[in-house]
């Protein structure tokens, strides 16, 4: 069954959750797709780009491996086609995305089976970041896929270059008026994807970032979908207003910062991360000392709070050569 509650949230707070690896296959589908539950109708700017970005997520499941298989033989993208959802015309299956994903976050041990009609109690605002659709709807109908993001170096690059999803959730709030964003991505390789600080500076909102006070990533996801459950669908945008600082329940928190709270489990790279970052960026330089190079050229890597930057050369002329002395054996 896909029917469900009417989805029309009122509140000024939105919701960032993440996709599910496991996933519905047992539940009946429908083939009438319907376009008014996709994000790509709500955001008429962004749907060119947002539908050229799921066009090229397709291709990608059809000619990428993981851990040797290619994806097209797992069972979640035996019936998978190029159907209007993704740009196409072929008649798909298809169910609610909150139906779809019943993970960890999802599960009866997190946001439980009842996860919509909370949702819509609520009246708050969700988006849903996705390995093949890249931002979707809670109610948007989709396809049984796989597309591990988490897994897949492409998919990251797919959906993190050019700020693809940063820029569809800015417009998301600036449209909505939203005026508090909740990350709940959890896992650092979805949370990375987004720049959370440009869109404060874009947009504007309050931005809070999630935690689990006993587990980092994945592991955490669990506890963090109870929270949201317990706790986050039962405050309105009076009680995230009074929030200041740091608001701790139930082992999770509420935090203006992507780094957990001291003392609190972290993904190694929030750990590196933390090493490196001031209060907005930091930059650590690769001086010719240390790295071989014949040029006084450093190479700097750049930090900033929200979102990893990759080490680039900031001279106007070629990447540097290293040198290394000859060894006898």
């Amino acid at each position: 069954m896909t029917d469900l509650l009417p989805y029309s949230p009122t509140s000024q707070t939105l919701f960032v959750f993440i996709c599910s690896g496991t996933k519905d296959d047992e539940s009946p589908r429908t083939a009438q797709y319907d376009p008014n539950s996709s994000i790509v109708n709500v955001l008429p700017v962004v749907r060119r780009n947002l539908i050229e970005h799921r066009q090229k997520a397709y291709d990608l499941v059809k000619k990428l491996y993981n851990s040797g298989a290619r994806l097209t033989t797992n069972p979640y993208n035996e019936n998978l086609v190029f159907g209007p959802d993704l740009g196409g015309i072929k008649e798909g299956k298809y169910l609610p995305a909150l139906k779809e994903y019943i993970g960890r976050f999802y599960n009866e041990g997190g946001l439980g089976s009842d996860r919509f009609e909370k949702i819509v109690s609520s009246g708050h605002h969700v988006l849903v970041i996705s390995g093949l659709y890249g931002i979707i709807y809670p109610n948007e109908l989709i396809q049984l896929y796989e597309s591990p993001l988490e897994d897949i170096p492409e998919i990251q690059t797919l959906w993190g270059d050019d700020d693809v999803l940063m820029n569809i959730i800015a417009e998301y709030i600036i449209a909505k008026n939203i005026r508090f964003v909740i990350d709940l991505t959890a896992q650092q390789e979805y949370r990375n994807l987004v720049d959370w600080s440009a869109i404060k500076e874009l947009a504007g909102p309050t931005i809070f970032h999630v935690h689990s006070e006993h587990f980092a990533g994945a592991e955490g996801l669990r506890f963090i979908g109870k929270f949201t459950r317990n706790v986050l669908l039962r405050m309105n945008d009076g009680d995230f207003e009074r929030v200041e600082g740091l608001y701790v329940k139930d082992s999770c928190c509420l935090s203006p910062s992507v780094i957990p709270p001291e003392g609190w489990p972290m993904e190694e790279s929030a750990r590196i991360q933390k090493m490196l970052y001031s209060p907005e960026s930091s930059r650590v330089e690769f001086k010719p000392a240390l790295t071989g190079t014949t040029i006084d050229l450093p190479l700097q890597l750049l930090f900033n709070e929200m979102k990893y930057r990759v080490m680039k050369n900031v001279g106007n002329c070629s990447p540097p050569q290293l040198h290394f002395p000859d060894k006898t054996v």
